[in-house]
């Protein structure tokens, strides 16, 4: 097999309860790329920001970006279990954030606000937070 996020090739173990079912990804990779629901608090005037991600310190390429986003699903089923879905909700990517300052000071006045994204954004140097 051919690993989709490493492009190595990879044996896998073949026996009766594996045989119709396919692993995409080497055990290298399935151990680097384990998603994680990842948590950070940007304070705003009268709220707060929360921010959720599953890849810390991963610069992920589109190709991987792309394979892994079946992982956010994660997220969604976690902002319905913490009964977050009354928060204003923000999927984050990097041409979201180029633009953050002409949208962002809009939802500002919400209060409670949830970003999500696949991997981890330093969300410390835009200003409309300051």
């Amino acid at each position: 097999m051919i690993c989709k996020l490493c492009n190595q090739a990879f044996l896998i173990d073949e026996h009766f309860s594996s045989l119709f079912t396919f692993k995409n990804i080497c055990p290298q990779c399935d151990n680097i790329y384990k998603p994680v629901i990842n948590f950070e608090v940007v304070p705003i005037y009268q709220g707060e920001i929360r921010y959720y991600y599953l890849y810390n310190d991963l610069k992920l390429s589109f190709y991987q970006s792309r394979y892994l986003s079946r992982n956010l699903g994660l997220i969604y089923k976690f902002l319905i279990k913490e009964k977050l879905l009354n928060y204003s909700i923000v999927f984050i990517d990097l041409e979201l954030l180029e633009t953050i300052e002409d949208w962002g000071i809009h939802i500002i006045g919400f209060g409670r606000i949830v970003f999500f994204s696949l991997e981890r954004y330093d969300l410390s140097w835009i200003k409309i937070f300051q």
